[in-house]
């Protein structure tokens, strides 16, 4: 299950949830916490995502959220959003890599990632093919 796209316009805070990427993590997930007016969505936003504009944070004003890491949607007025049902089988799963390490790959309907470094940097690996 996942969450409904929220409306263009509204006051939102959202937490998301990504694997650690980093080594020496004390924990396995990475939360954050985001407030922010969705903005109108355009072709540089991919399916199953929305634009969130935080102007306070100088750093990254705009954000794209994949609705597929949210794991906390709260508009304004304190109301929860809406879950909606996926077709999408989530698949996890462990592999070794050449040295010994462990990774977890996982599959989202067609897309797949994993944590180990070369996938983090390049986006591709060879757990995931």
């Amino acid at each position: 299950m996942t969450f409904q796209t929220p409306q263009t316009g509204a006051r939102v805070r959202v937490t998301t949830r990504f694997p650690s990427i980093f080594y020496y993590a004390t924990q396995d997930w990475d939360e954050q916490e985001y407030e922010g007016v969705v903005g109108q969505r355009d072709r540089s936003v991919p399916e199953g995502s929305f634009l969130l504009l935080t102007p306070d944070d100088v750093r990254m004003p705009t954000r794209v959220i994949a609705l597929r890491n949210v794991i906390d949607l709260e508009y304004a007025d304190g109301q929860k959003a809406v879950r909606v049902q996926t077709n999408s089988e989530v698949r996890v799963w462990q592999v070794s890599g050449s040295k010994g390490n462990v990774y977890t790959v996982t599959q989202r309907g067609s897309e797949k990632s994993c944590t180990c470094p070369g996938f983090q940097f390049r986006r591709a690996c060879k757990h995931v093919q």
